[in-house]
């Protein structure tokens, strides 16, 4: 399928034409009804998806129309179908461009099924207990699942050149390098060789104590600062050297009431892949790579406050925890963060009076499952619905406060609190002990899922800790 670089370009940007037309008459593009598939519509792998939108122009223009199945064109006119070859949940997206600009509509289909359930299907029996042996205990074991890394742990602090540190920020970039953010300045850390260097102002830094930092998959690092409505934070790029070399400013000129920075996550899949969130004092801006330019903000209704947990489910939906609570995002990569666009749903996480701050302080996701770490009430998990309204909560007793939330990929969650460690490892909630952990607790977590087994990074007051494996 041809790569979806046309809605990539929309942004409601005026078409070309010969003759100007008047601002009152073009309303930012054709109006676009989609008529199949309908929202929440199954399915079966290989079923011909009918693909019908009803498009008019108020300029009466012919109407160019693109279909795009999690990002990529499938299909080019206003009425066609695509065969699924794809399953899960899906983001369906129409497409339609006039001379006054281009708008978008979003569905969201359910393939079920996929080649191995098909496979199965035609009476083979290589999985069955007459014949092939080839996952049984005798003989071949090539199949069975590898043993468990061995838990180990190391620690970098004050001998390795690691300050001692309120961390508000950690990220692991490609090569394997550990940068963190906090009040004792941006640190990174080369864990193989152990070299360390702590960077400030002299290093073209806005300032000394960093709130948020992301290496990103371009290569490129994100800096956020609690600054001013002129600068809220940098992208640097990272020579050889470490020296680091300006390539620009972070700032939301839209408002003046936007002044920092205290979260930075790229988005990892969907139409707005290598986009750059930041959670801020007012809610959610949007670095798009597309456009590019920064876009602001985006915040539910009142009341709300400092943005400190973004995360994305494979739909690509975007979530936003803030000081009050929980909010769902369907961003339509126009440019256009505003709640009449994009907000989906706020969920309830803790039964709390609305105008009652909850204090989210993390968010991540695990097929499926957004984990929310508050300040104050400490665990919720969310189990998303595809519909408003169907997503489910699950509260904690303990860990009673938590700091920051990280899954590893590997069906475990693991929880920074004030006063240690936890992990969830699918049915129960553990306490993680051990000399190597300091007592004040965990301020961030990030993990490295580039790695086999994947590292997780703990951000404490005397240092960076390393975890491979799970302790017993």
């Amino acid at each position: 399928m041809l790569a979806l670089l046309l809605l990539a370009c929309a942004d409601d940007k005026p078409a070309d034409t010969d003759t100007d037309t008047p601002a009152a008459v073009c309303a930012g593009g054709p109006d676009i009804t989609v008529l199949s598939p309908t929202e929440g519509a199954t399915y079966a792998w290989g079923d011909e998806v009918p693909l019908e939108a009803e498009l008019t122009s108020a300029v009466g223009d012919a109407i160019e129309t693109l279909w795009a199945v999690e990002g990529d064109v499938v299909y080019v006119g206003a009425a066609g179908s695509w065969q699924a070859d794809v399953a899960g949940v899906l983001l369906v997206r129409v497409q339609g461009e006039d001379r006054c600009g281009t708008r978008q509509k979003d569905v969201h289909i359910t393939v079920t099924g996929g080649p191995d359930t098909a496979a199965d299907d035609t009476g083979g029996t290589q999985d069955t207990d007459t014949g092939d042996t080839a996952d049984t205990d005798t003989g071949d074991t090539a199949d069975t699942d590898p043993p468990p890394a061995a838990f180990s742990v190391a620690t970098f602090g004050a001998a390795e050149g690691v300050p001692t540190a309120t961390w508000t920020g950690l990220s692991v970039g490609d090569d394997g390098a550990v940068w963190a953010a906090g009040d004792s300045g941006l640190v990174r850390l080369d864990p193989t060789t152990g070299a360390t260097r702590v960077y400030g102002i002299e290093d073209g830094l806005y300032d000394a104590t960093p709130t948020s930092v992301l290496a990103a998959g371009d290569g490129t690092l994100w800096v956020g600062h609690a600054g001013t409505i002129d600068q809220q934070g940098e992208q640097v790029s990272v020579a050889a050297d470490g020296a680091l070399t300006l390539l620009q400013v972070l700032n939301h000129t839209e408002s003046t009431e936007i002044t920092s920075v205290y979260r930075l996550a790229e988005q990892p899949y969907g139409l707005g892949v290598g986009d750059v969130w930041m959670g801020t004092n007012e809610g959610l801006c949007l670095y798009d790579v597309d456009v590019p330019r920064f876009s602001e903000h985006a915040h539910p209704t009142h009341p709300h406050g400092n943005s400190s947990g973004v995360a994305f489910t494979d739909e690509g939906d975007v979530w936003n925890g803030d000081a009050y609570q929980l909010s769902r995002w369907r961003y339509s990569n126009d440019g256009d963060l505003s709640p009449s666009a994009d907000l989906y749903e706020t969920v309830a996480t803790w039964p709390v009076p609305i105008g009652d701050p909850v204090s989210i302080s993390d968010l991540t996701v695990d097929d499926g499952v957004v984990w929310v770490a508050s300040s104050l009430y400490g665990v919720a998990r969310v189990v998303v619905g595809a519909e408003v309204g169907t997503s489910t909560v699950d509260l904690f007793v303990e860990p009673a406060t938590a700091t920051a939330v990280r899954a590893d990929g590997l069906g475990n969650v693991w929880i920074g609190t004030s006063t240690g460690l936890y992990r969830w490892d699918g049915a129960t909630m553990n306490v993680v002990t051990g000399d190597w952990l300091p007592a004040d607790g965990v301020q961030q977590i990030t993990v490295d899922t580039r790695v086999d087994p994947p590292e997780v990074w703990l951000g404490t007051s005397a240092g960076l800790v390393r975890l491979i494996g799970v302790p017993e």
